[in-house]
C-alpha cells in the first residue's frame, strides 16, 4: 500500500520560557524566527473536513480483523454495556486494562497471548455506579494494581491485586483510599514491586509497609511530596521513568476550574524530589514562579483521563503537550550539563489534521502515537502516528493504518503502550488492538 509521509523542518531554542524541536541535536542553539515550512511527500490519502487522514489501503493485506500495519483487534469479553478502556499495562506475554462503562462500573481485565484472550479478572467489591476507570500498572504478570475515583465522592481508591495459587481461581484484592476534598482520579505507577508511587491531590505517596495482610483501613503508603501551593491546586496525571531514581511524574496547575493552566513537572533522582517544569497560572498562560529555578510552560501533558507522556532512555522525558490549540506539540526535556534542563519541541505538521494524544516508543527518535481530530478534546476516529528523528529536520511523521477489511476506525482510543515495536496495545471505547509484527 502506498502511505501518508510528513517530513518536518525544526526550530530550536532552550530558554524556559520558548520551547522548541532541537534541529541539529543541539539544545543551545540560537531561536530561529521563521521556521521553514513543513513539507509533505504524497501517498494516498483521503480528506475530512479539509484535513488529511489516513486512507484505506490498496492492497491484499489487510484482513476484518488485523490492518496492512498489523493492527489487530482483540475481542473483549461479553459486557452488556460498552467497554471504554482507559488505560492497559503490557508485559512480554500479557497485559492488564481497566475500563469504564456506560452503567458508571469499572471492570479490571487480563491479556493472556497464550489463550489468545481477555478475561475479567475483578469481583464484585468493584462494580460501583458512579466510578470512574483510571490507571494500571504491574510488576509482573502476578501483581497488579489498579486505580479509580467516585464522580460522586471525593478522594479516590487503589486496588492490589494478586493472582491466584492454584486450586484457587480468583484473584485477591486489596483496597487503599486516599482522602481528597474533591473527586480527583489518583494514579499509580512503578519501577519495580517494591518501589511503587501514588499520585493524588497534589501529593506523592510512596510504598513503605507491607501489602499482605491487615485490614484495608491500614495504609502502607507514606507522602514524599506535597505540593505547596494552595492557591492554584495541583493536579497530577500520571508517572513514567526508568528506575527509582529517574521518575517524571506530571500535573497541572489552575487557580480556577476553566482558568489557563501551567504543565507540572516532578522529578525523583537520587538526590530527591525536584520540579523542572512549574509556573503560575495567568491570563497571558503561564509565568515564571516567585524564586523559583522551574521552566513555565503553558497546558498540561495530561488530562482527566491521565498522562501522556514516556522515558524511553535514563535522563529523557516526552510529552504530549494540551497547551496549543492543534494539540499536537511534543516536548523532549533532558538534563543540559550544565545542572539545568534543555526543553526541545517538535510538531505533527498542520497537513495531517491530528491532534496527538498518548505516546509510548522505543527511543526519542522512534515513537508511537494516539491521533484525533485536531481542536476537539474527544478521542473518536482515533488514528495511529509513528514519528521517527522527530527531533532534527527531515523527521518523519506517518500513519499506522488501522484499516479493517476497507473500513476505517471510528472509535476514541485512549491509550497506547507495549514492551517492544513487536507488542504494541492501542485501546480505547470497546477497542483493544495488538501488534506483534515490525
Amino acid at each position: 500500500m502506498k502511505s501518508l509521509i510528513f517530513r518536518i523542518a525544526c526550530l530550536s531554542a532552550s530558554t524556559a520560557a520558548a520551547v522548541a524541536c532541537a534541529a541539529s541535536g543541539n539544545d543551545d542553539a540560537p531561536p530561529t524566527d521563521t521556521p521553514p515550512p513543513n513539507v509533505y511527500e504524497g501517498g494516498t490519502e483521503t480528506t475530512d473536513g479539509g484535513s488529511v487522514r489516513e486512507a484505506a489501503p490498496d492492497d491484499a493485506t489487510a484482513s476484518a480483523t488485523c490492518s496492512a500495519a498489523g493492527w489487530c483487534l482483540t475481542a473483549l469479553p461479553s459486557y452488556p454495556d460498552e467497554l471504554r478502556l482507559n488505560d492497559i499495562w503490557s508485559l512480554p506475554d500479557r497485559a492488564f486494562a481497566i475500563a469504564g462503562t456506560q452503567s458508571g462500573s469499572v471492570r479490571f481485565l487480563e491479556w493472556n497471548d497464550a489463550s489468545d484472550r481477555w478475561s475479567f479478572i475483578d469481583d464484585d467489591s468493584q462494580h460501583y455506579t458512579s466510578a470512574l476507570a483510571a490507571g494500571v500498572w504491574a510488576p509482573n504478570a502476578d501483581e497488579v494494581y489498579f486505580s479509580l475515583s467516585h464522580s460522586n465522592a471525593p478522594g479516590g481508591e487503589i486496588y492490589y491485586g494478586r493472582r491466584p495459587v492454584p486450586p484457587a481461581t480468583d484473584w485477591s484484592w486489596r483496597r487503599f483510599s486516599f482522602e481528597c476534598s474533591v473527586p480527583e482520579r489518583p494514579w499509580v505507577w512503578g519501577a519495580s514491586a517494591g518501589d511503587v508511587f501514588v499520585m493524588s491531590c497534589g501529593t506523592i505517596h510512596r510504598l513503605n509497609g507491607a501489602l499482605d495482610g491487615g485490614t484495608n483501613d491500614a495504609s502502607p503508603w507514606g507522602a514524599e511530596y506535597v505540593d505547596d501551593n494552595p492557591m492554584a491546586q495541583l493536579t497530577f496525571h500520571g508517572a513514567t521513568g526508568t528506575s527509582p531514581n529517574d521518575v517524571w511524574f506530571v500535573g497541572s496547575r489552575r487557580e480556577s476550574l476553566w482558568g489557563p493552566s501551567c504543565a507540572v513537572v516532578v522529578r525523583k533522582t537520587a538526590a530527591g524530589y525536584e520540579p523542572i517544569v512549574d509556573g503560575t497560572p495567568n491570563d497571558d498562560g503561564c509565568a515564571q514562579k516567585p524564586e523559583s529555578a522551574s521552566i513555565p510552560i503553558a497546558g498540561a501533558f495530561g488530562r482527566e483521563e491521565g498522562d501522556s507522556i514516556h522515558a524511553p532512555a535514563k535522563d529523557r522525558f516526552i510529552a504530549v503537550s494540551f497547551g496549543t490549540e492543534a494539540n499536537n506539540s511534543i516536548v523532549r526535556i533532558g538534563p543540559n550539563g550544565a545542572g539545568g534542563y534543555a526543553v526541545s519541541v517538535s510538531n505533527a505538521p498542520p497537513a495531517m489534521g491530528v491532534g496527538l494524544r498518548s505516546v509510548w516508543g522505543t527511543s526519542e527518535d522512534d515513537l508511537w502515537f494516539l491521533g484525533a481530530p485536531p481542536l476537539t478534546t474527544l478521542n473518536d476516529n482515533a488514528s495511529i502516528v509513528r514519528g521517527t528523528n522527530i527531533w532534527s529536520d527531515g523527521g518523519v511523521f506517518q500513519y499506522s493504518t488501522l484499516v479493517l477489511d476497507g473500513v476505517p476506525n471510528i472509535k476514541a482510543l485512549q491509550r497506547i503502550r507495549g514492551t517492544s515495536n513487536t507488542n504494541l496495545w492501542a485501546v480505547g471505547a470497546n477497542r483493544a488492538f495488538h501488534k506483534t509484527t515490525p
